[in-house]
């Protein structure tokens, strides 16, 4: 016959017992990158990738349920941004911030530096920038292609107001092509 199995005792284990006495640092945590872009969130923007007309306008994300559209003025003018206007989105039933936001600089400096200012703190919360999507001016088209700005509208005449071609009546147009009302 066998060996006869014996019962082991649980052992608990406290977190420090288990990893040891002295919390020390992980290989993990050293080999983290040190640059500056993963320190303070921010990013190098580069200029050439920028719209080229305006509106320049960024989106500003995670922000604080407390911000007021001149907290986020005060902010990117402080990192060297022209606020032409700043906007932070509400709920129209609760009249609560939504979290998010706009700015609108004065050019593409401007919009650098802010986009530049992503990862920054505002009121407690590290904010997110980036480019806006269109709306503006030229109907939501985006600008990353510079067009440049709207072309002029050089059609000789005004077509859409040309006389409309009449049309034969519904019972004739489509001659007899079959369907549930042939009369069979």
């Amino acid at each position: 016959m066998g060996k006869k199995k014996t019962k082991k005792t649980k052992q608990t284990l406290s977190l420090n017992e288990f990893l040891g006495d002295a919390p020390a640092k992980s290989a993990l945590v050293e080999a983290l990158p040190t640059a500056p872009i993963a320190l303070d969130g921010g990013r190098e923007v580069d200029i050439e990738s920028l719209p080229r007309y305006g509106p320049f306008k960024a989106f500003v994300g995670n922000l604080h349920f407390e911000t007021e559209q001149e907290d986020m003025r005060e902010f990117f003018e402080s990192k060297g941004c022209e606020v032409i206007e700043a906007t932070v989105v509400r709920d129209p039933m609760t009249n609560i911030v939504k979290g998010f936001g706009y700015i609108e600089v004065a050019n593409r400096l401007h919009l650098k530096l802010a986009l530049e200012a992503s990862g920054g703190t505002l009121k407690g919360r590290p904010i997110r920038c980036d480019l806006a999507d269109g709306g503006g001016r030229d109907g939501g088209r985006d600008d990353r292609f510079q067009r440049g700005p709207p072309r002029e509208d050089n059609t000789p005449d005004d077509w859409r107001s040309a006389p409309k071609a009449s049309l034969p009546p519904p019972s004739s147009r489509y001659g007899d092509r079959g369907g549930f009302d042939r009369g069979d």
